[in-house]
């Protein structure tokens, strides 16, 4: 079974869509999948990228990095721990008495800029049970992938009151949509 949530859904998807055979099963959590009228090869997310160059890459330490994200934007539903993990991991020290995001603003923006890979190529070439599930608000799986929940072999569940990142918001789903699907698929 593979699963992920954003850019690693997408990335379980597209390694399974190149090696279909292999794919037993999928959990996909929030996948990047946008309308393909929406964003063409090699064309721009504007506000993703916009918004990945505001980022403040450095804070005087972790705690005025969590005090700064707490409540706001995309951490607005996250859990303190969710956050303490999330800075713990994000950021780095730099010996200046600082501490700086591990993924510069610059390379964020550049990963929300290309979208040059075929994630609905993957999509079609998988034959294996899939779950996909999207968020109601400010999700990245666009209004044609909502319209493939009828499709063999793929069950789409859109999550009340989630938003891209329903894995912190609803542990508890994504819990049950691991072990379901890791106790449907013959090993």
């Amino acid at each position: 079974m593979r699963a992920g949530h954003s850019l690693g859904a997408t990335s379980s998807l597209l390694a399974a869509g190149a090696q279909p055979q292999r794919a037993r099963a999928m959990v996909l959590l929030e996948p990047v999948l946008f309308d393909p009228a929406e964003v063409g090869r090699d064309r721009a997310s504007p506000a993703l990228v916009r918004n990945a160059l505001r980022r403040r890459e450095s804070f005087p330490d972790r705690a005025a990095a969590c005090a700064a994200y707490r409540g706001r934007g995309a951490f607005e539903t996250w859990s303190e721990a969710q956050l303490a993990d999330y800075v713990t991991a994000g950021f780095r020290e730099t010996g200046e008495r600082e501490v700086r995001l591990a993924c510069r603003p610059e390379w964020e923006a550049l990963t929300y800029a290309r979208h040059d890979y075929d994630a609905w190529g993957a999509l079609a070439a998988l034959r294996c049970p899939i779950w996909l599930y999207a968020g109601v608000e400010q999700s990245c799986v666009g209004a044609q992938a909502r319209t493939l929940g009828g499709s063999p072999g793929l069950s789409l569940e859109v999550v009340p009151e989630a938003t891209h990142f329903l894995p912190m918001e609803r542990p508890d789903l994504v819990r049950l949509a691991l072990r379901a699907a890791a106790a449907s698929t013959p090993s």
